[in-house]
Formats: structure tokens, C-alpha cells, sequence
């Protein structure tokens, strides 16, 4: 099991605290990066669409080791390590 798992995440919309809160997961080959310039769900996340920036905060996670942060120390490079337990 791993010792510690960093999360790395991005936040959209409304500041932390000051709306309502929708938590977006990506899949496996995806990342954070949901809304604005090559944002991959950019047709429901944005001012007035389904998901409404201006009503609400949006934090999306990267899964972890998958490298979005550019940190090459939280690559998880043997994902046999990796479990659900971690």
C-alpha cells in the first residue's frame, strides 16, 4: 500500500465555499482540465451551460500517478503497486 498518495486537482467557477459544489471524476486517460481553453467537457461546463460556472464550484481530480501535475516524482509507474486500498 501506498505510504501517501498526493490528489492534484483543478477548481472552476465559483470560489470554494460560496456555492454549491459538483465534484467531476475523469476517466482513466483523461485529466482535471474539464472546462475552458482544452477543456474536454467544454459542451456542459462553462458559464450558463448544464453545468453553470456562474452557480457553481467545480472541482475535477486527476487520478492519481497519472502525471497531470508535471511532477515526475507522483508518476506511479508500476501500477501493480497501485490498489484500490491506496
Amino acid at each position: 500500500m501506498l505510504s501517501k498518495t498526493p490528489l492534484f486537482y483543478q477548481t472552476f467557477g465559483q470560489p470554494i465555499g460560496n456555492a454549491p459544489l459538483v465534484i467531476v471524476n475523469h476517466a482513466l486517460t483523461g485529466n482535471s482540465n474539464v472546462t475552458g481553453e482544452n477543456g474536454w467537457w467544454n459542451d456542459l461546463i462553462g458559464e450558463n451551460k448544464i453545468i453553470d460556472t456562474n452557480n457553481f464550484t467545480i472541482i475535477a481530480f486527476n487520478i492519481p500517478g497519472n502525471g497531470f501535475d508535471g511532477n515526475p516524482e507522483n508518476l506511479i509507474t508500476n501500477y501493480k503497486d497501485f490498489t484500490a486500498k491506496d
